[in-house]
């Protein structure tokens, strides 16, 4: 049976996978001190917290799970503007294997409703 420390869990979207839960929990972790993120987690020390990190302790499930959670909701709340959308595909999507999907976003582009330009309707 795999220990937690060599579990690989996949992120979200577009941040950079988490292949260890270490990696989880700094990635979790972001940029507040360890100390203030043990707060987060519920009272956990901070010298607990870097065992997490270095990966000489394995967090309960609890930890992992909030861990994950605060990573999907930190994806959420990312805004994805055009260009930065277009950069990705531009960067991601090169060469022949990807040729279908840049038709299927094509496709999907052509086949949005055009937002209404103008006055809304008169109420009746």
């Amino acid at each position: 049976m795999k220990s937690a420390r060599s579990a690989t869990v996949a992120a979200h979207g577009s941040a950079p996978a988490v292949q260890t839960v270490r990696g989880l929990v700094r990635a979790a972790r972001g940029t507040a001190t360890q100390k203030a993120f043990g707060e987060l987690l519920g009272g956990v020390d901070q010298a607990l917290v870097s065992r997490y990190e270095a990966g000489t302790v394995d967090p309960p499930s609890k930890v992992i799970e909030t861990c994950m959670q605060l990573l999907q909701a930190r994806e959420e709340a990312r805004e994805y503007s055009a260009t930065a959308i277009a950069q990705r595909i531009q960067s991601e999507l090169q060469g022949d294997e990807h040729a279908e999907l840049r038709r299927a976003f094509v496709y999907m582009l052509d086949h949005m409703k055009p937002k209404r330009v103008g006055r809304p309707p008169k109420a009746k």
